[in-house]
């Protein structure tokens, strides 16, 4: 034989599919909150999309959860929790949800996932999601309006006396100024719907403040035990609008009218 050294073909080329084997590209596609606004708080569900992207296979690998304080999410964040993903397929990919407490502290914390990274993917740069907001409001502040004490002092009852209220805000939170009504009651008890006698002008209070209002009243002509007292109206958020009237103090009218006159002084409770 001539020559020896082209005694052997080109090749071409035969494929059977499945026999090279890709690579895995897990990504988090997005967290959101399920519902978007959750109303049992401090409880909250996180949920999570897990998917494939590359064109091979992915091993069973885990998602962590995490919490931040800024929009970043990486591994070095607070973990708060953990899920399995199972083996994806390429182009597959798995809902996946955890159940979480929100933070005691108010403001505005950022939630996230990674997926461990697994065999052969090809990038991991990319296994951590975008953020997702969750706000803790500051606890509301609230006021809480009492009258702590009344006390009069008259010259001569069924002539005229002075009322002294002490209103004071016993809440947390300061006070929209407001009104103070004084009344004259029947009975011991004062209420609303006793029959009214004066207003006067209430500023507003910082919380623990206290205001002294003063009012001169005539009492009635007709011999009598009389109480009077005096209303705070409510203001916005009050806590508490059950104890808004005060304790009463009682007017003795003895002296028919004409008589001398008598002084009358009772001791602050």
């Amino acid at each position: 034989e001539s020559d020896t050294t082209n005694n052997c073909s080109s090749s071409v080329r035969v494929t059977v599919p499945g026999s090279e084997q890709g690579s895995p590209d897990l990504t988090v596609h997005g967290v959101w909150l399920a519902p978007p606004d959750p109303l049992d708080r401090p409880l909250f569900r996180l949920a999570a999309k897990v998917r494939n992207d590359g064109d091979g296979a992915s091993q069973v690998t885990t998602l962590r959860y995490y919490r931040s304080t800024d929009a970043a999410i990486t591994t070095s964040d607070a973990e708060v929790g953990t899920d399995t993903v199972a083996g994806l397929a390429a182009s597959g990919s798995a809902d996946k949800s955890v159940e979480l407490t929100a933070p005691s502290t108010p403001g505005t914390h950022y939630y996230g996932a990674c997926v461990d990274a697994v065999a052969d993917e090809s990038d991991t740069t990319n296994n951590c999601s975008a953020s997702v907001e969750f706000t803790v409001p500051a606890p509301q502040r609230h006021p809480d309006l009492t009258i702590s004490k009344v006390w009069k002092i008259g010259s001569s009852p069924e002539v005229s006396f002075v009322l002294l209220a002490e209103v004071r805000n016993d809440g947390d939170g300061s006070s929209l100024a407001t009104t103070l009504r004084y009344y004259r009651s029947t009975d011991a008890a004062i209420t609303t719907s006793d029959t009214p006698v004066g207003t006067a002008a209430v500023r507003w209070l910082a919380a623990s403040a206290a205001t002294l209002r003063v009012e001169t009243l005539t009492a009635p002509s007709t011999p009598g035990t009389y109480y009077y007292g005096a209303c705070v109206d409510a203001v916005a958020n009050e806590s508490d609008t059950t104890n808004n009237c005060s304790a009463s103090v009682p007017v003795n009218v003895e002296t028919p009218p004409g008589r001398a006159a008598t002084v009358e002084v009772t001791a602050p409770k």
